[in-house]
């Protein structure tokens, strides 16, 4: 999937501040100067990897929290930025 849907908020969460938080990660994430292609289209890395920990996270825990999947969004947040 090139262009993921944006994760809806959970319940319980402000959707309003579930998607301003979301959309700073990837925005972020978004100078990635590293790509990859996935399903035939060039991405910044970590995007493309973030939007895939969210899906999968998705998946084991279809109710995940908030928390949960604003951890996964971001646990690789400009890590270009600070090589290992």
């Amino acid at each position: 999937m090139a262009t993921p849907a944006e994760p809806t908020a959970p319940a319980g969460a402000d959707p309003d501040r579930f998607a301003r938080a979301i959309a700073a990660i990837d925005a972020a994430n978004a100078d990635d100067p590293n790509t990859i292609v996935v399903d035939g289209v060039e991405r910044p890395k970590e995007q493309a990897h973030a939007e895939a920990m969210t899906d999968w996270v998705l998946r084991f825990d279809p109710d995940a929290t908030e928390a949960q999947l604003l951890a996964a969004r971001a646990h690789h947040l400009r890590r270009w930025a600070h090589p290992r």
